[in-house]
């Protein structure tokens, strides 16, 4: 938003967040310290968008995943067609299953 030129205020409404949020993302933020000294924190991460890893999985094909296993098939069909190792289905099906808690 703020590469196509719109007002850091404008951009800061349109996501849901304070103007004041938007500045410190921007610019980094300024930390007081016990001793009244100012250490300026530069922003987390650069406001460019960066290529996602292949290495994680997208939203659409956690969603084949979800939709295949709950079809019945197994981690290494869905695997083969989504050229990825089966272990990263594995874990995929393990981390999403809906209705259990942790250690049940």
């Amino acid at each position: 938003m703020l590469a196509q030129g719109q007002p850091l205020a404008a951009a800061a409404r349109e996501v849901g967040a304070m103007r004041t949020t938007a500045y410190i993302w921007r610019d980094g933020t300024a930390v007081r310290r016990k001793d009244s000294a100012v250490k300026v924190v530069p922003q987390p991460w650069p406001l460019s968008l960066r290529p996602i890893s292949s290495r994680f999985l997208f939203e659409e094909e956690r969603i084949l995943i979800a939709d295949l296993a709950s079809r019945g098939a197994r981690p290494t069909e869905i695997a083969a067609l989504h050229d990825r190792s089966p272990s990263t289905i594995s874990r995929e099906l393990r981390r999403n299953v809906h209705g259990r808690t942790r250690g049940a």
